[in-house]
């Protein structure tokens, strides 16, 4: 009954009360976009195991030159392509076998 004679004036209640919680959504709730995983659950209060954005930039550089000497240093890895025109896999021949079903024909 006392619906019917608020009518309109209820989405009032709804528009004030939404208005209301912006400031507490924007002031305590806490920004998670462009973070990593790792620095949401810090910002939450876990303990996290690995801290990269905590390095200096000495030592990001010398992870980037050590990734880089590994990359230099190791050996290519065979495509499937190369594989086929040398008949080998990984340095391995290649055995080719007939089924039974094949032998006779």
């Amino acid at each position: 009954m006392g619906f019917n004679n608020i009518g309109w004036k209820y989405y009032l209640v709804i528009i004030c009360w939404s208005a209301a919680f912006i400031p507490v959504i924007y002031f305590f709730f806490p920004e998670t976009a462009r973070l990593t995983l790792e620095e949401i659950a810090k910002n939450f209060g876990e303990e996290v195991a690995v801290h990269l954005t905590d390095a200096t930039d000495e030592e990001k550089a010398q992870v980037e030159r050590d990734i880089a000497a590994r990359l230099d240093t190791s050996e290519p890895i065979n495509s499937a392509r190369d594989a086929e025109s040398t008949g080998t896999t990984s340095g391995l021949p290649v055995q080719e076998t007939q089924c039974e079903a094949t032998k006779g024909n």
